[in-house]
């Protein structure tokens, strides 16, 4: 049981999980269900949604095992690794798995990478995603994937990015009991490396959540007539703005992801 989301930004792709490992008894441990493998130019990151956490970490290995080869054919390698996993189990009893995988190669300076963002699930299902488009599995994906049209908004910047992801995390938190009191683990994939954001940079992140839902709630209870200051709409919606919106946009403007922070020029 988690929540994992891919998404390409800018110049790469953002992939995170939740650190809530969930057991079939219900018992909440943490750990890491995010990884990733760099080699010759090559970067490969793996998350995992699954309600066996160490036979998730165990594919996820053997798949950046496999992958860590010169020259690769990438939808054969990790097919090969998912039915190598998967025949090691009696018939039918094999853990639910899925996969987001997310690989990132650089070319020359003036050539942009080849990159790409895959739906993964044992034995052999690998589906790659149109450009731009997002991924959520696990248990959380039902409360994610309707908010990604609305939230996931294209080719932006990373800080940006991570913003969108925040909040994402934030939501699925809130309402889904078994991923409360979660951190997440962030990878970012660009020009063929790996870099993690700090799961404290993060948690600052998220901790906007609320505010950044109230700003919303103002607003709509403003447009459906529920929230007013005379003597017309763009009264309340200079009120809002002066008591809402600014302060939770200045909070947004101060924060910083320390940890990356040399990827944001």
């Amino acid at each position: 049981m988690t929540v994992a989301i891919g998404a390409y930004y800018r110049h790469g792709i953002v992939v995170c999980a939740d650190t809530n490992v969930v057991a079939t008894d219900l018992i909440v441990t943490s750990g890491r269900k995010i990884s990733g493998r760099t080699r010759n130019g090559r970067s490969h990151v793996i998350a995992n949604a699954t309600d066996d956490g160490h036979a998730g970490s165990t594919l996820s290995e053997e798949i950046l095992n496999s992958l860590a080869s010169q020259e690769i054919d990438l939808e054969q390698t990790v097919k090969a690794a998912m039915a190598s996993w998967y025949s090691g189990y009696a018939p039918g009893t094999a853990p639910q798995m899925n996969l987001i995988l997310a690989s990132s190669e650089a070319h020359s300076e003036t050539e942009p990478d080849r990159q790409g963002l895959y739906r993964c699930i044992p034995p052999n299902t690998f589906l790659p995603t149109h450009l731009g488009e997002p991924i959520a599995i696990g248990i959380g994906a039902q409360i994610v994937e309707p908010l990604l049209p609305m939230v996931i908004s294209g080719a932006v910047p990373l800080r940006v990015a991570l913003l969108q992801t925040a909040f994402l995390m934030h939501r699925v938190k809130r309402d889904h009991i078994y991923l409360r009191g979660s951190q997440t683990d962030v990878m970012i994939l660009t020009r063929g490396r790996i870099h993690e954001v700090n799961r404290f940079d993060m948690d600052d992140a998220e901790k906007l959540g609320p505010e950044i839902d109230n700003t919303l709630k103002c607003y709509f209870m403003g447009l459906i007539g529920e929230l007013k200051y005379p003597p017309d709409q763009q009264a309340t919606v200079n009120r809002i703005s002066e008591r809402v919106y600014l302060e939770c946009a200045k909070k947004c403007d101060a924060l910083e992801f320390r940890s990356v922070d040399h990827l944001f020029s």
